[in-house]
């Protein structure tokens, strides 16, 4: 099942997915949007503790972030496909961590997507298929070991068995 989780940054792609999931602050942003959150979670230290929602709060003092706790909440609720947005911008701990969370998400059997305004930002390992159009930028980026680059059709620079460091 598919669920966007509204982190605590403003964007301005717009949310196609039907069901919400607000981390603390992001509840603030989704109803400004008009979307209407399933749920909210996290300490509300960015914003007020949310009355015309269920709430799943956490204290202050954690060792995860309430972005973090938003993806395990949407597991639990049975979500597998998970877009990510307000993930970028603010900071740069954060943003980090944010990036981290599509490997979380790997980890608890669902797979994640954070959507940036005019990108997205994807974790692959092994196989990865990506559909592009026309004039799509794409880039990949080695993260914490090599990628290796089999072969890519349709791109302006065809790439064949191409090996990128980790570092």
């Amino acid at each position: 099942m598919k669920a966007a989780i509204i982190l605590n940054q403003e964007f301005s792609r717009a949310v196609v997915e039907d069901k919400i999931i607000c981390a603390d602050g992001g509840y603030v942003i989704a109803l400004k949007k008009g979307l209407t959150p399933l749920f909210a979670v996290g300490d509300f230290d960015s914003s007020n503790l949310p009355e015309d929602v269920s709430v799943y709060a956490v204290p202050a003092e954690k060792d995860f972030t309430d972005g973090e706790y938003a993806l395990q909440c949407a597991v639990k609720h049975g979500f597998d496909d998970i877009a990510i947005y307000g993930a970028y911008g603010g900071r740069p701990d954060h943003v980090f961590y944010n990036f981290h969370l599509l490997a979380i998400a790997k980890s608890l059997g669902c797979k994640a997507v954070i959507k940036g305004d005019g990108f997205d930002v994807y974790l692959a390992e092994k196989r990865f298929l990506l559909k592009t159009d026309r004039g799509d930028l794409v880039s990949v980026v080695p993260f914490g070991d090599e990628a290796h680059i089999m072969s890519s059709e349709g791109l302006e620079y065809e790439i064949n068995d191409l090996v990128l460091d980790k570092y």
